[in-house]
């Protein structure tokens, strides 16, 4: 209900408020009919609670003890904004039943508001000002003795805006504005706080101080509104300045609010839809008072019928004594024109009105003498009694001169000229005109003086009102002079310019060397100001002759002062030895108001009669425009110090606003907690969101959020209340329930504790401050869980990853071992039966070398992936790259019988890189060619230098490539679907290293086809470098069938599998070696007692012992030092082969075996018997 009444939405509120009384069994949703009888049993049930009792006692009540009657109190007074605005005839039957449950069951907190707007009810609707602001003191003594602060600030609204004004003038009302919008703003009470701006820009405007002094006052209020943030509050102080920017002029219709920045009518229906009734009713009063005040009533009583319907929520305000007195005024100008059987209702009006203002007026005569004088006077007219009525008006202007409320002033003159005119009295018109316009013209109501002149273009209003002055008459007047002076000092504001422009006035036309005025102050004859034609002179007088004058009031003119008989014995006529003399009193009213003193020290004689009357004249407006200017000095003095004081009130104010704004819109949740109980006082929105919209106010936090028991906080709490010690929790889960279908959910919060204390030093309470981090635990959960999952999913990869290369490490070891012997029985029969069934051994031999290009692949596709191949590099001629690599193909190029052209030229063209893999990679480029172009086709290798690159192509005649696998014939495992391609095998890895090995170089490789059987070019761009061209070559020598020497050389075998040991055993038998055999460590360990190799073959895999560790305890026999080791294996990786290095192998050799590397590197040992280990591959 808090939450609706802060957003504006009175209906709302009001129907939660009526339903929850109902649950207490206080059914208040009275019908109207019913309401008179249930105030009247309220309100006796009132006077008994009271019967006997002094109001200042009320204070010292005992503290309510039962939770009951101490809930519907706080719902009650909860309430009453919505109830005031919404539905004010109930209000009165609200404030009773709050005083009589706080008399009857004891006082609580919100036992003050109830007293205060019973106070409002006392002043209102019963029309005691006096018993209403004796409540009111109660209730601010009670709040000050409870040591509340969340309801001060409306405590001290109430008293300030509707109860101490019926009793105290508005100038000391306006002292209390400041303390109550910083007591709401204090506690985050915005509703409050907007109350107070707006309410305050209406006293404002009731004081009638100066427009441009209201304009400023009316600003801060503006910004006051703003700072509670209460859209319809800022609207409606908007419309009080819009009708102060009218009255001067600056809007561009003077009797409409609305101007390029602002739509009344638009502001009016957000007040109508907001149901802001009170806002209505100020909108709608200040557009009458516009129209009345230029004379057009039926607009004035068509804004006060609209304005009706919304009258109740003005119930005592300073606004509902306004509205009487324009209500009044407007039905006394209809009455004129009205037909006979509307007079008496109009007239009635004026009745209610009177008596009304009348009883306010009593209590506070400085607020509402004025306006209960002008109705009165408007009383008398409508009843024929002009004189009267016309006395009236007089009366009136002077009670609201001297309240100081200058509009008043200026109705009063309104009233008076229309009746004068209406009654035919020229004289009195035209000087109600001039006191009108002068009025107006104080008030700054630019409009309303610019009305009267257009209205009344025959009387000039520059002429002051005629003023009391000594007897002597002018014979003669120079009144071109006169006119000239009264310009000229009607152009002066100020006292000081006023003398000066007399002076020069009199220097000019009087006839006098030197001229004195002194100024009547505080009684008597202050500082004189002195003029001469002579330039800067002393104010220095004949002190008797103007004591004489001061005397007798009368003026005095001397021909020939030192030769007087009564004053030449002056002491500066005779140092002076003045001459003509003149000395004029002025008075104002009977009241003497300055002195002028004039001398002529050359001639006797020089100020005639006919310079006294023109004198008397200029000094007459002087003295008049003197008191305006002290009139209007003193109203700017006060006008200063009033803005001095405001913009001080209000600069406070705003620096303490913005904290309360501050409070309201901080992303933390904030709950302040009190007493023992931790009773919640104050919660601002953010809390509200964390813990759900849920009644919170007034309430001990356990009875607010049940469903936290049992989780540990309200014990923390409680120690740290105990101990006065702050806690910080951070991430805490807490279940609360906070959806509107009460389901618990848990959430998490980072939070302080603090406790905070009072005076004595005693905590007092606890401020709570938390951050909902939710989104934050459960973000931070599952990017661990994301990262668990991930490294999972990354040690299961390298997991299948090591699978992978063991798998296929072991693929190729047990796929070469069966290879090996193959192969080598090949060359045994070879060498055994020369030519003999060539075709089927040349089959077997193209077919185990194809089996072994796939292991290949396979192994290198897993290294090139996995990082683990390492390059060579060296510079290198292009020419010896590809050169190896058609070594390496030509077997299938030759198979398929295709033509191959070479364009290559052999220097020129080196790079940086591995001989190795750039061989392997033109290889494949050309074995791709070979397989995908029909037997007989044409394939080229074209090499050329492009700038900084060398550029070497691949062309085929073949079967193409489809462009739609152009941007993928590099991937892994991709081929073409053509049935030709598929006929050759493979699986398509070996355009995918050669895309790997390529770029591991630094350089690039694509392909191109003009489709489907036009053949295909592969082109590699490697980066090119410089190398000095040489003329050596390099020869290979063949190595000879037979090792050199005619001894046999020992050689021992080992292999697990026999016939691999057979084969290559009958293979080194048939080279001339001796060859002992052996399948596994133990027995080749047995066989070297009794033979010592020269050369053992070891294979690595061997059942009871690995060949690593038989080549190491093979080499820690002494006889076994010069014994060269040679690995035979199917594990061919770099790091296999570091392996046998380290093991003590000479060699690593990969199965199948290179026969011809493997007897060409024996036959050299044989013959050279050269020492240390050699790598091949």
């Amino acid at each position: 209900m808090k939450l609706y009444i802060v957003m504006g939405r009175y209906d709302e509120a009001l129907r939660l408020g009526l339903a929850e009384l109902l649950r207490f069994g206080e059914p208040f949703d009275t019908a109207e009919e019913d309401l008179g009888a249930a105030i009247e049993r309220e309100r006796q049930r009132l006077a008994a609670n009271l019967a006997g009792t002094d109001p200042r006692t009320i204070v010292d009540r005992p503290v309510i003890e039962d939770p009951d009657p101490r809930a519907l109190i706080v719902l009650l007074t909860s309430m009453a904004p919505a109830m005031y605005s919404r539905r004010p005839s109930l209000f009165p039957l609200l404030a009773m039943r709050t005083v009589n449950l706080s008399l009857e069951h004891g006082n609580c907190e919100h036992s003050c508001f109830g007293y205060s707007i019973y106070a409002m009810m006392l002043a209102s609707v019963d029309g005691d000002p006096e018993r209403a602001l004796a409540m009111s003191e109660v209730s601010i003594a009670l709040n000050a003795r409870l040591s509340d602060p969340k309801l001060r600030g409306t405590v001290l609204h109430i008293h300030a805006n509707h109860i101490v004004f019926w009793r105290r003038p508005y100038a000391e009302v306006s002292l209390l504005q400041e303390p109550a919008y910083l007591a709401a703003m204090e506690v985050g009470d915005l509703t409050i706080a907007a109350y107070v701006s707006f309410m305050g820009g209406w006293q404002c405007l009731a004081r009638g101080t100066t427009l441009s002094s209201t304009e400023r006052a009316l600003a801060t209020f503006e910004g006051l509104a703003r700072g509670s943030h209460h859209a319809e509050a800022q609207v409606v102080v908007r419309a009080q300045r819009q009708f102060v920017r009218a009255l001067a002029g600056l809007t561009k219709n003077p009797l409409a609010l609305s101007d390029e920045q602002f739509d009344a009518d638009r502001a009016r229906s957000q007040m109508v839809e907001a149901g802001f009734d009170t806002g209505v009713v100020m909108h709608d009063l200040l557009r009458a008072m516009l129209a009345w005040h230029h004379g057009d009533f039926p607009a004035a009583e068509s804004w006060l019928a609209r304005g009706a319907v919304s009258l109740p929520a003005a119930s005592a305000l300073p606004l509902e004594s306004t509205w009487a007195l324009f209500d009044a005024l407007t039905a006394a100008a209809l009455w004129n024109t009205a037909p006979l059987e509307a007079r008496s209702a109009l007239f009635a009006r004026v009745e209610r009105a009177e008596a009304r203002l009348r009883g306010w007026a009593r209590g506070c005569p400085e607020n509402f003498g004025a306006e209960h004088a002008l109705v009165a006077a408007e009383l008398l007219r409508l009843q024929e009694r002009v004189p009267d009525a016309m006395h009236g008006y007089e009366q009136a202007a002077d009670t609201a001169r001297r309240a100081g409320i200058i509009p008043l002033e200026g109705v009063a003159a309104q009233l008076a000229i229309r009746l004068a005119l209406a009654r035919n009295l020229p004289r009195a018109t035209r000087s109600w005109i001039r006191e009108a316009h002068e009025v107006f013209a104080m008030w700054e109501a630019t409009t309303l003086t610019s009305a009267l002149q257009a209205q009344h273009p025959g009387v000039r209003l520059t002429q002051p009102p005629s003023v009391e002055t000594s007897s002597s008459a002018p014979e003669q007047l120079d009144v071109l002079t006169a006119i000239k002076a009264s310009q000229v000092l009607s152009r002066e504001t100020t006292v000081e310019g006023l003398t000066q422009a007399l002076l020069r006035v009199v220097l000019e036309h009087a006839g006098a060397q030197r001229a004195v005025v002194m100024l009547v102050e505080q009684g008597g004859l202050g500082p004189a100001e002195a003029a001469s034609v002579d330039g800067p002179t002393s104010s220095d007088v004949a002190e008797s002759i103007v004591r004489y004058v001061e005397r007798t009031r009368a003026p005095l003119v001397l021909s020939d002062a030192m030769n007087d008989p009564t004053f030449r014995n002056d002491a500066h006529v005779s140092r002076t030895r003045a001459r003509s003399v003149l000395c004029l009193p002025v008075l104002v009213r009977s009241q003497l108001a300055l002195v002028l003193y004039l001398e002529n020290n050359l001639v006797a004689g020089a100020f005639s009669t006919e310079r006294l009357a023109l004198l008397e004249v200029v000094s007459t407006q002087l003295a008049i425009s003197l008191t305006n200017a002290h009139l209007y000095q003193e109203r700017q003095e006060r006008a200063e110090q009033a803005a001095r004081q405001e913009a001080s009130a209000a600069t406070a104010i705003l620096e303490r606003s913005k904290l309360a704004a501050l409070f309201e819109q901080a992303p933390a949740a904030i709950v302040v907690l009190e007493g023992p109980e931790l009773v919640v006082t104050l919660a601002n929105p953010s809390y509200l969101r964390l813990v759900g919209d849920r009644p919170l106010w007034g309430l001990p936090l356990r009875d607010a959020l049940p469903e936290m028991a049992g989780q540990g906080y309200f014990e923390l709490l409680d120690r740290v209340f105990e101990t006065g010690a702050g806690y910080e929790g951070r991430e805490a889960p807490v279940t609360v329930a906070r959806g509107p279908d009460g389901v618990r959910e848990q959430i998490f919060v980072n939070f302080i504790y603090q406790p905070f204390r009072n005076a004595a030093g005693h905590v007092q309470g606890i401020m709570v401050f938390a951050f909902e981090v939710t989104d934050l635990v459960r973000a931070r959960d599952e990017r661990q869980a994301l990262v668990q999952s991930e490294q999972l999913a990354r040690r299961e990869a390298e997991a299948a990853n090591r699978s992978k290369d063991e798998f296929l490490a072991m693929l190729g070891h047990e796929m070469r071992n069966p290879l090996a012997p193959i192969v080598t029985a090949l060359h045994v029969l070879q060498l055994r039966d020369g030519n003999r069934n060539g075709r089927e051994r040349s089959i077997i031999e193209r077919q185990v070398t194809h089996l072994g290009r796939l292991v290949d692949d396979l192994l290198d596709v897993s290294r090139i992936t996995s990082g683990k191949i390492d390059l060579k590099r060296q510079p290198v001629e292009l020419a010896e790259v590809v050169a190896k690599a058609v070594e390496l193909a030509s077997p299938l190029l030759e198979q398929r019988r295709h033509e191959l052209t070479i364009d290559v030229p052999r220097h020129g063209l080196a790079v940086d890189g591995d001989l190795t893999r750039l061989a392997q990679v033109v290889s494949n480029l050309l074995a791709n060619a070979a397989k995908y172009t029909e037997p007989g086709g044409r394939v080229s290798v074209v090499a050329t230098r492009v700038a900084e690159s060398v550029e070497l192509r691949v062309r085929d005649t073949g079967i193409g490539i489809a462009p739609e696998m152009l941007s993928r014939v590099f991937d892994l495992f991709s081929q073409e679907s053509q049935a030709l391609s598929r006929s050759q095998g493979g699986l398509g890895l070996g355009l995918a290293i050669v895309r790997s090995l390529v770029g591991m170089h630094g350089g690039t490789v694509s392909a191109d086809s003009g489709g489907i059987g036009r053949g295909s070019e592969f082109t590699i761009r490697l980066p090119a470098i410089a190398l000095p061209v040489s003329d050596a070559t390099t020869v290979i020598a063949a190595a000879t069938t037979k090792p050199a020497s005619d001894r046999e050389v020992n050689v021992l075998v080992v292999d697990d599998n026999e016939d691999a040991a057979e084969m290559l055993g009958a293979m080194l038998e048939e080279w001339g070696y001796k060859v002992r055999l052996a399948h596994d460590g133990p027995a080749a360990l047995r066989l070297v007692t009794e033979f010592t190799p020269a050369i053992a073959l070891l294979d690595i895999g061997l059942p009871v012992m690995d060949g690593y560790e038989l080549a190491r305890l093979l080499k820690e026999n002494p006889r076994l030092h010069q014994t060269r080791l040679v690995a035979l294996t199917g594990y061919g990786q770099t790091s296999d082969k570091l392996r046998a290095e380290t093991a003590g192998f000479d060699v690593h050799l990969v199965k199948p075996v290179d026969l011809s590397l493997l007897r060409s590197t024996m036959t050299c040992w044989s013959e050279a018997n050269v020492g240390g280990a050699r790598e091949l591959s």
